[in-house]
């Protein structure tokens, strides 16, 4: 090995060679050297191909930081590494950015010196991966289904852990793989703005004491320090209706109108013990109702059945499905989609013979205020459909009233999205989206989708990530069509585990385990895909009475009840009490402690006794 450059902290020590490689950082208390994978050290220009940065020339800054310039084609791209108190931030300069480099790792992966890796991955609640399996590399975004939904990934070693903050948050993704060898790896990549890189990136990379726990409240006290911040006794105190929230079933009923008697049907969940209900969608929110699903129009429950719902004391939200338009033909909704470099309109979403397009964020955000003066008036909390999965975006319509003469980046879209989710267009009411997106947890209230649990053989173990660091600021739902009861026809498998409808035991299990609310389908009607290439679909109906739907509310009940005590307390701790992991114990602000066991066999648990298949208790 050449000449090193080395730095000292209190806690940290980094160093790399002369050339910028070799970069290693030495945490001086556990003495875990983790050192930065040259194989991920990446970047890519317009054609897209992944390509090796480095080496390059280093040198130092003073006492507290260095300098790795390394070539990428005809830009150079310069990384600062500077020593905080338990880490370090570096940040990313490119000069000249003349738009060759598109994407850059930063800074990359890492791997404990002589230890075993475990990632610990925000992907849906959060998913521990040891590896397994054949060679692989993929990318996932920020929010989605099977995505990362906090801006952060976790590397594990036996005596410590590694914290990657993504700090630059709005123009970045993930890449996420396998060695031949067998090793795991994940970073972040920062990506373009505007096709150029454009501006500094910065992340954080934060020493931890080994395990889970420590790794998320590590990077809830970095969002706190950063900020926005708001906990739900913030939140309480500028909106007193969320209090509804905790203890109550989130009850989805079907996106296609149907000719049920739906005031009757929640009067029978009232007697059954279901005395809070979020009820959605009880209406569209949407641009145009001239389109069908399975061949049924969307639901539009009248004003007196919204009445008599919201007499028996329940919530009711409609469906504002609004990031996108069917083009039904009118120019005042062509206005408002959002535009490509070359000023074209993007398809997205497809059903049958119906074609969606994108909406520029304001063009949404003032229609929702629009149809609150209108149609919208009796809704007591709303949900977006997957406002909070894609995220900002950018627009290059340069004649849109809200960013007239320039295109929209992504930051301040960020901006123009929270607007849109936050309590100036939706007042008091809760506001829920499909996704969960770490960035708005300050201004929506409900987030969606969760893997159903895996442990064992599993190459994937799902654990409570966005729990343990937001449990006290949003609830972490499940996506509306993998509710309790299974009804078919739209699950979802990853390499990172599966999403299903169904397994009304397990996810009861796991929902008071994280202290989440649970989602039942009780009644109504739904499409599923008959064909998902062909976009073509059928509708079936949900009956209150049907056997999945009254195992499924048999076991939301307690959860309910327990959610109602602990939904808006912090989580202190989650921990595997089997070497298999089925059988968990997580601990709350009050001292409640829940034990799951995710088994098909009873199992001992220590201060507990024998727990039955697929159950859970508290202990005080």
């Amino acid at each position: 090995m050449g000449p090193q450059l080395r730095i000292n902290g209190d806690r940290i020590t980094l160093s790399c060679a002369t050339d910028g490689t070799g970069l290693t950082l030495t945490d001086r208390v556990s003495g875990t050297a983790w050192r930065l994978d040259e194989s991920t050290r990446v970047w890519r220009g317009p054609e897209g191909a992944s390509q090796r940065l480095g080496p390059g020339r280093a040198r130092g800054l003073g006492a507290d930081a260095l300098e790795i310039v390394c070539s990428a084609g005809p830009e150079q791209l310069r990384f600062t590494w500077r020593l905080l108190a338990d880490g370090v931030e570096v940040t990313l300069d490119s000069e000249p950015d003349q738009g060759v480099v598109q994407s850059v790792a930063l800074p990359g992966s890492f791997v404990p010196e002589g230890e075993a890796l475990t990632l610990a991955l925000p992907i849906m609640q959060g998913v521990l991966f040891r590896g397994g399996g054949a060679a692989f590399e993929t990318t996932v975004g920020y929010g989605g289904h099977a995505w990362l939904g906090m801006a952060m990934m976790g590397y594990l070693a036996p005596g410590s852990g590694l914290l990657l903050c993504v700090e630059s948050y709005c123009d970045w993704s993930a890449t996420l793989g396998q060695s031949a060898a067998g090793v795991p790896y994940a970073y972040a990549v920062q990506g373009p703005s505007m096709q150029r890189l454009r501006y500094p990136r910065v992340a954080r990379l934060l020493l931890t004491e080994a395990g889970l726990v420590p790794l998320c409240k590590r990077y809830r006290q970095r969002v706190r320090e950063r900020g926005p911040w708001k906990p739900w006794e913030e939140k309480l105190a500028e909106r007193p209706s969320l209090a509804r929230l905790f203890g109550a079933l989130m009850a989805f009923i079907g996106y296609n109108q149907s000719s049920l008697d739906y005031v009757a049907q929640c009067r029978r969940l009232q007697q059954m013990g279901f005395d809070r209900v979020f009820l959605y969608p009880v209406r569209f929110n949407t641009y145009s109702q001239d389109f069908r699903m399975g061949g049924d129009p969307p639901i539009w429950l009248g004003d007196a059945d919204l009445a008599g719902i919201r007499g028996l004391g329940f919530d009711v939200a409609p469906w504002s499905w609004v990031y996108e338009a069917l083009d039904d033909g009118r120019e005042t909704i062509r206005q408002g989609y959002l535009r490509t470099p070359d000023g074209q309109a993007v398809p997205n979403w497809r059903i049958d013979d119906y074609q969606w397009y994108h909406c520029c964020t304001p063009f949404q955000t003032e229609f929702v205020r629009r149809q609150y003066q209108g149609p919208m008036a009796a809704m007591t909390w709303t949900h977006f459909d997957v406002n909070a999965t894609i995220g900002p975006r950018e627009c290059y319509a340069e004649d849109h009233p809200r960013h007239a003469g320039q295109a929209l980046d992504r930051r301040t879209d960020q901006q123009c999205l929270r607007e849109l989710l936050g309590p100036q267009t939706n007042g008091d009411r809760a506001v829920s989206s499909e996704g969960f997106r770490d960035s708005l947890a300050d201004v929506y209230d409900i987030a969606t989708t969760k893997l159903v649990p895996a442990w064992g053989e599993s190459d994937c173990w799902t654990v409570p990530m966005s729990l343990l660091v937001y449990h006290d600021v949003l609830v972490h739902d499940w996506w509306e069509l993998h509710n309790y009861n299974a009804a078919g026809g739209f699950e979802m498998r990853s390499r990172w585990g599966r999403q299903v409808d169904g397994f009304p035991r397990e996810k009861a299990a796991m929902d008071a385990l994280y202290g989440c609310p649970p989602n039942v389908f009780p009644f109504g009607r739904q499409y599923r895909w008959v064909d998902r290439v062909l976009g073509r679909t059928e509708s079936y109906a949900v009956n209150l009475d049907d056997a999945a739907v009254q195992e499924a509310l048999q076991a939301a009940l307690p959860v309910t009840r327990l959610h109602r005590r602990i939904g808006r307390l912090e989580l202190l701790s989650h921990e595997f009490l089997t070497t298999d992991g089925s059988v968990q114990a997580s601990v709350f602000a009050d001292g409640t402690r829940v034990v799951a066991n995710f088994a098909a066999q009873a199992q001992e648990a220590a201060g507990v006794g024998l727990l039955a298949p697929q159950s859970w208790v508290t202990r005080d």
